[in-house]
């Protein structure tokens, strides 16, 4: 429930306005085009009239923090690289 309160004139007014936020649509764009380990991506989007943006980031250097899209809303997992060329992660992306 949001609250809005005015002065005017003396007079103190209250508007009580409940906001139906399963109206709103979620979305989410993903730069990397979803669970893609090898390319640093960005997901964008709204989520219940909230805006987001959330880029990959290396936890350590052997794990990677993916952001990927489902059902127009943004996740996140957590994974190893091993098993690519290296098991490097490096600037938001397994090498």
């Amino acid at each position: 429930m949001r609250t809005y309160t005015s002065s005017y004139g003396g007079y103190v007014a209250q508007v009580y306005a409940l906001v139906d936020y399963s109206l709103i649509p979620n979305s989410c764009n993903d730069t990397d085009n979803g669970q893609n380990y090898t390319i640093q991506g960005t997901i964008s989007g709204s989520y219940y009239d909230t805006n987001y943006t959330n880029t990959d980031y290396c936890v350590s250097n052997t794990t990677l923090l993916e952001y990927y899209c489902f059902q127009n809303r943004g996740w996140n997992m957590t994974t190893s690289c091993a098993g690519n060329e290296t098991t490097i992660c490096d600037t938001g992306a397994c090498i």
